[in-house]
């Protein structure tokens, strides 16, 4: 190729790349330009997140409250197993009632239980977060947070009778109410094993503020929606209405 076409030629590739080198700082400009997001955006973004977190939030706390209903209704189970282990050592003799209002940390129906018990932690409601006066969890105070249904367990003393009340399992399997039979009652409509109520969550949520005088509570429902009530015969139901608790226990209405 003669000399003067590889010179014009050099020359148009120097052209070439000098235009190409001076559009480069104008593009750095644009790009530095737009770093950022502007204040419009921003807010936009903010507005979406606090509406998906007020969408989501419910949610969670709904799934919390899922979980704990779930754990307590496991040591409710748990419970179950360590008072048919009990009654097992003791000749079917089912373990003693020790009301609440007698309870401490270290004495209580629990502590009897204790022995039988995977871990103290069985007698704690995850979801037991103290009354309506005082923030304190009932189980730190009385070293349980549920109520022990005294129909399935041993009385201790009787002030009625004067004389202790000795149930057992197998009575309990066929209807027979100790109690009655010591005060020649006749039991028109005795419970089975599926019928009698074992342990449950100490508050109802349609029991919300009501005075439990003896035991110095005022109530305030754990669950939302209900309670978690535990039977003789190990099954775990989820009582969500006065209702629904009244037609378990036979009964049209009032009462504990």
């Amino acid at each position: 190729m003669p000399l003067s076409g590889r010179k014009g030629n050099l020359g148009k590739m120097i052209l070439i790349r000098t235009r190409g080198n001076s559009r480069r700082p104008a593009a750095g400009r644009a790009i530095t330009a737009r770093c950022g997001f502007t204040l419009v955006e921003l807010l936009v973004v903010i507005a979406i997140v606090a509406i998906l977190a007020s969408i989501l939030m419910p949610v969670f706390g709904q799934a919390r409250q899922t979980a704990m209903r779930t754990r307590c209704a496991s040591n409710l189970r748990n419970i179950h197993n360590a008072v048919l282990m009990y009654a097992q050592d003791w000749r079917e003799c089912m373990p003693p009632e020790i009301k609440l209002e007698a309870a401490t940390p270290s004495y209580g129906t629990h502590t009897i239980l204790m022995p039988y018990a995977k871990a103290l932690e069985i007698f704690h409601c995850p979801a037991d977060t103290g009354d309506a006066r005082s923030g304190v969890p009932v189980w730190q105070r009385f070293g349980i947070s549920y109520k022990v249904e005294g129909r399935c367990f041993s009385n201790p003393w009787d002030e009625k009778l004067q004389m202790p009340i000795i149930r057992k399992l197998s009575h309990l399997d066929m209807g027979i109410d100790t109690k009655k039979l010591l005060e020649g009652k006749e039991d028109k409509e005795p419970q089975f094993l599926a019928q009698l109520q074992l342990m449950r969550d100490l508050f109802f949520p349609w029991e919300n503020g009501k005075e439990m005088k003896k035991e110095g509570l005022v109530v305030r429902a754990w669950h939302r929606a209900g309670a978690n009530v535990v039977f003789l015969d190990g099954h775990v139901a989820f009582v969500k209405s006065k209702a629904e608790w009244d037609a378990i226990r036979g009964k049209s209405g009032g009462g504990d």
